[in-house]
């Protein structure tokens, strides 16, 4: 490993290389399509010719690259990493490295999922500048460093919690349920919630495109990150960086891992304030759901008589 340069392994480089690796995906399909390779006779087998072909496709890139390396070698940025990170990065990095960028990401997130696009379609776009937080911070904790952005990894798990639009409140406030419907679905849909999937309740209940769960969803990530927040900054609570759990962990434990008692409490609290945000709500949703079946049974006592 000595052989290499290793700074630019971490947080730094990340973004060169998903850059670099669409670029040149890009330029192997393009330079396919249009039949640039190398024109070997007939009497060459085909077989040997379609294995040299790419490979002469791959050197018009590397030949690319290379020139494009030497040439930023005479800028003041010195390497194509430098150039990527002062040009891109770290712009990129100040605006969107915040609590405030995450909270809104992850609030459109729950708007788009209400009109039925999947928040992957958003959430996927942000990955690369959590990734690149998480990677800067697991590289400082190792060093026995103080951690640059401990705060805004910790609000992540208090913004999500039992899945998109933190479903595992309204999942909770079933177990206040007085209609029949409400008293199934919280026995299908409580325990695949608390393990972070959301579609039995998106789709079930519905969440998705069911106007009275418009302004829940909306506020689910915004008000337990305003709760968070004060909470994350008053409480000495030891984040451990490098502790990555599967996603269908229970949030609640993967706080109590990467935190301790004192973090998994700031989750349970947003859990308690999201609840009551989706209380009113369910409320409404419930009652009609009674009225209903009060309606479809006086039909039925009805037709008996």
């Amino acid at each position: 490993m000595n052989a290499y340069m290793q700074n630019y392994l971490g947080s730094d480089g990340l973004f060169v290389a998903i850059i670099l690796a669409i670029l040149v995906a890009a330029s192997f399909g393009w330079l396919t399509r249009k039949d640039i390779k190398l024109k070997l006779p007939d009497s060459v087998p085909p077989m040997v010719a379609d294995s040299l072909s790419p490979a002469f496709t791959a050197m018009i890139i590397f030949a690319a690259v290379f020139f494009i390396k030497w040439g930023l070698t005479m800028t003041s940025f010195g390497n194509v990493f430098e150039l990527i990170k002062q040009v891109i990065s770290a712009p990129l990095m100040n605006f969107g490295a915040t609590p405030a960028a995450m909270i809104a990401i992850m609030t459109i997130a729950n708007l788009v999922w209400c009109f039925g696009v999947h928040p992957s379609s958003v959430t996927s776009v942000y990955v690369p500048v959590f990734i690149t937080v998480t990677m800067a911070n697991i590289t400082a904790f190792q060093a026995g460093d103080p951690l640059p952005d401990a705060k805004y990894l910790m609000l992540y798990n208090c913004l999500y919690f039992g899945g998109t639009g933190n479903t595992i409140c309204l999942c909770l406030d079933m177990l206040f349920a007085k209609s029949e419907k409400f008293k199934a679905m919280r026995k299908l849909m409580l325990l695949p919630n608390l393990f972070n999937i959301t579609e039995p309740v998106i789709f079930g209940v519905p969440v998705m495109l069911n106007p009275l769960f418009f302004i829940p969803m909306l506020l689910s990530c915004i008000v337990p990150g305003l709760v968070a927040l004060p909470l994350l900054n008053i409480l000495p609570i030891a984040y451990n960086p490098t502790v990555q759990l599967p996603w269908v962990m229970p949030t609640f434990i993967t706080a109590l891992m990467q935190g301790g008692p004192l973090y998994m409490i700031v989750i349970l609290i947003c859990i308690a304030v999201t609840c009551v945000i989706w209380y009113p709500f369910f409320k409404i949703a419930d009652n009609q759901a009674l009225e209903e079946e009060k309606a479809i049974a006086a039909q039925k006592a009805a037709a008996e008589a």
